[in-house]
C-alpha cells in the first residue's frame, strides 16, 4: 500500500512539471519586440484583424512593420493592422517530455499489476523510468514528424462590454457580454 502512495505521488508530480510550460514559450504582447523572435527567412503564419491568415516567409523587419512574402507577393503587417503572428516549428522537447511522462506512468502502473508488493520502491522507479526513455523517444519521433505553430505574438485586444435588446415571443430583455 505504501509503494502505490509514493508511485502516485511521483505520478502526480511528474504529471504536473510535464505540464507546466516554460516561460520563455509565452508569445509576446509587444508588436516591436517580433524581432527578439522572428529572423529573416523565418516561415511565419499572420492572422489579421479581420481573422485572415496569411503565410509566407519573412523578407523584412523593423520595429513597426512586418513584411512577409508568400504566394500572393509581399505584404507589410504593421501592430494595428495584426492580430497573431504564428513561427512555423514547435520545440520536439514536448513531445519528449508527453512521451516520457505517459511511459513512466505506464511502466510503473505495469509493474504494479505484476508485483506482490514485496519489492522495493525502486523497482516501481526503474520500471517507469525505463518505459519512459522509450516513450521519451517515441515523442519526440513523433513531435519531429509533426510540423506545428508556435504564437510569436499576441495583439493584446481591449475589454469590450456589449448590451443589446431582445424582443421576442412576447418577452422583452436585456442581452450582454463581457469580453477579455
Amino acid at each position: 500500500m505504501r509503494g502505490r502512495l509514493m508511485v502516485g505521488t511521483l505520478a502526480l508530480g511528474l504529471t504536473l512539471l510535464v505540464g507546466a510550460a516554460p516561460a520563455v514559450a509565452q508569445p509576446t504582447g509587444v508588436f516591436s519586440d517580433l524581432g527578439l523572435v522572428l529572423n529573416v527567412g523565418d516561415r511565419v503564419r499572420v492572422e489579421d484583424q479581420a481573422g485572415v491568415r496569411y503565410e509566407g516567409t519573412v523578407r523584412a523587419l523593423a520595429p513597426a512593420t512586418l513584411v512577409v512574402a508568400g504566394p500572393e507577393g509581399p505584404r507589410t503587417f504593421t501592430a494595428e493592422t495584426v492580430a497573431k503572428v504564428q513561427r512555423r516549428g514547435d520545440p520536439i522537447r514536448t513531445g519528449a517530455l508527453l512521451g516520457f511522462g505517459a511511459g513512466y506512468l505506464l511502466g510503473a502502473q505495469f509493474i504494479m499489476g505484476l508485483s506482490d508488493h514485496a519489492e522495493p520502491l525502486s523497482t516501481f522507479v526503474i520500471a517507469g523510468g525505463l518505459v519512459g526513455t522509450a516513450g521519451a523517444g517515441l515523442g519526440a519521433l513523433l513531435d519531429s514528424l509533426h510540423d506545428g505553430l508556435t504564437d510569436v505574438y499576441v495583439a493584446e485586444r481591449p475589454v469590450a462590454v456589449t448590451v443589446g435588446p431582445m424582443v421576442g415571443g412576447g418577452r422583452i430583455g436585456v442581452a450582454a457580454g463581457v469580453r477579455w
